[in-house]
């Protein structure tokens, strides 16, 4: 038989500090690469989607865009035709045609429509013709202002005309169509009496006077 060792003395373990704070770091790190990962991966999902809203916008953009040109020949003929409308020479031939006379020759006409601007070379047979023509062409309605620039005997000539130099500003169209509507004057009448009304009741009656107006024919 072997004989039996008894040991009452119970041995010291040592604890591994050391490994266990390795794996506890190791366990660190690993949640904060994972928590990272999900941050990119959520950063990615919302760089996706505003990448796709901006290609949407991009698509709608073009669309509108090509909507734009699809129409734009259309509307750029309808502004063409306003714009023609507006400043066309058409009512200031017209007038110049209604109100020529015998005794008046048109030697040279230059017409601006953008500016609504005539220059209006003629020959009268005299001065008072001469004049006569200018005042029916500030009588009408269509005409804005008529200037009158040059004028002088025609020399050389034994019937001495007289030569002018004209300067014709028209109205645009809906400027003159305002001028020949019916119901326009009327409200504009009626404004002007009103007006009229209330400042001579405003004013004292008494030694007050009608002020006596002067018109003046430009340039002459």
């Amino acid at each position: 038989m072997k004989p039996l060792y008894l040991d009452f003395h119970r041995s010291r373990q040592v604890v591994p500090w050391l490994g266990l704070l390795l794996i506890a770091a190791g366990v660190v790190a690993l949640l904060s690469v994972m928590t990272q990962l999900d941050v990119v991966a959520q950063q990615r999902i919302q760089l996706q989607q505003d990448e796709d809203n901006i290609a949407l916008q991009l698509r709608r953009t073009q669309t509108q865009q090509q909507n734009q040109q699809a129409s734009s020949p259309q509307n750029m003929k309808q502004v063409e035709l306003r714009t023609a409308q507006l400043y066309s020479p058409r009512p200031l031939l017209d007038d110049l045609g209604a109100h020529w006379a015998s005794d008046v020759a048109f030697l040279r006409l230059d017409l601006d429509s953008t500016a609504r601007n005539a220059k209006l070379e003629l020959e009268a047979r005299d001065l008072n013709q001469l004049l006569l023509f200018i005042d029916r062409l500030e009588a009408t309605p269509g005409i804005d202002l008529v200037t009158l620039a040059r004028s002088g005997a025609k020399p050389n000539d034994p019937f001495r005309p007289v030569q002018a130099s004209l300067e014709v500003n028209w109205r645009k169209a809906s400027e003159f169509a305002n001028t020949h509507n019916p119901f326009a004057s009327a409200a504009s009448a009626a404004s002007k009496a009103s007006a009229a009304s209330l400042a001579l009741r405003a004013t004292p009656a008494a030694g007050s006077k009608p002020a006596q107006g002067s018109s003046a024919r430009g340039g002459r």
